[in-house]
């Protein structure tokens, strides 16, 4: 016996360097994200990344107070966030504007940077879908660095033990 009533979430983490083609060599994804992949990436100064996160409710049962979140990628150094960038893919920009909130790094100086994202996207239909976005800037480096990155989705009844997506890496 399968208790297809059981809640659940599936969150697909996708990437692109912004304004450029995709390389020869990587996979890209299917419709609206035809020019993401979930495949590694190799990035040059300044180049900046766009990610899309996609969190599907793949249960029979609707979902209230579902979010997302993501950590901006670190190493030495950072990836850096690009401000305003964190919306909900779609939505009218007052209700995105209203749906996203930023961790900083130091909660006293908010220029020291963006630690991290939250989107509430609120109720998901059972089998619906919503995408969220943001971009980070590839710093200077002097020697090579790989940017690995995870974001987690969970739900109003589920909050303590997050859905996480895939890995997407970036490296320069």
């Amino acid at each position: 016996f399968t208790n297809t009533l059981v809640p659940q979430l599936l969150l697909e983490k996708w990437q692109q360097i912004k304004d450029k083609p995709l390389p020869s060599d990587v996979t890209p994804g299917e419709g609206d994200l035809a020019d993401f992949t979930k495949d590694p990436l190799h990035a040059a100064s300044d180049d900046v990344v766009v990610y899309w996160l996609v969190v599907t409710n793949t249960s029979k049962v609707n979902l209230d107070a579902v979010t997302v979140t993501d950590d901006i990628p670190t190493g030495t150094p950072p990836l850096e966030y690009v401000a305003d960038s964190a919306r909900v893919v779609g939505a009218p920009d007052g209700m995105a504007a209203d749906s996203v909130s930023l961790t900083y790094k130091n909660p006293e100086d908010p220029a020291e940077g963006v630690a991290g994202i939250t989107w509430n996207v609120g109720a998901l239909d059972a089998g619906a879908s919503k995408t969220v976005a943001f971009e980070a800037k590839v710093p200077t480096v002097a020697e090579p660095i790989t940017w690995t990155n995870v974001g987690k989705a969970t739900y109003k009844d589920n909050p303590e033990e997050p859905t996480p997506s895939n890995k997407v890496k970036v490296d320069a």
